[in-house]
């Protein structure tokens, strides 16, 4: 389904308003449209009310790894596990730790890219597009 632009509708979740408001504008101006949240709580009721009324599930959501309350990992889960927003949407994790220790979490999460905050902009747009396309779904495997 694609929310609101012909190129898909992205939920952004991250604790810092700067990120989330610089990552708007990035993907605003590629055509995209684009909600903010500023923890995965708030992104989760949202989704749940949009699903109740059928309107506007997030076709993608880029979210930071590590926040306070509902963290990206367990927003991921919860969207995967719920069957409010049980339909497959793909991430996009944000941190600002080490690229090991971040790999390794995001690969616990069938393999969905990560990307450093320090250096997300250059990258994000034409990500989004690849995530976004028809050629590129992430597998569904059953967790282990």
């Amino acid at each position: 389904m694609k929310g609101l632009t012909k190129k898909g509708l992205v939920y952004v979740v991250d604790n810092h308003r700067v990120y989330r408001d610089i990552i708007k504008m990035t993907l605003e101006q590629e055509g995209y449209s684009v909600r903010l949240f500023e923890d995965g709580n708030q992104a989760l009721k949202a989704m749940s009310l949009n699903k109740a009324i059928q309107i506007n599930v997030p076709d993608l959501i880029i979210t930071e790894m590590e926040m306070r309350g509902v963290d990206g990992l367990n927003l991921f889960d919860a969207v995967n596990s719920s069957p409010d927003t049980s339909d497959h949407i793909p991430f996009i994790f944000l941190n600002n730790c080490s690229k090991q220790r971040s790999e390794a979490a995001a690969q616990a999460k069938r393999g969905y890219p990560v990307l450093n905050k320090r250096t997300l902009l250059h990258p994000l747009a034409e990500m989004t597009d690849t995530m976004l396309s028809e050629s590129c779904k992430p597998s569904k495997q059953a967790d282990s």
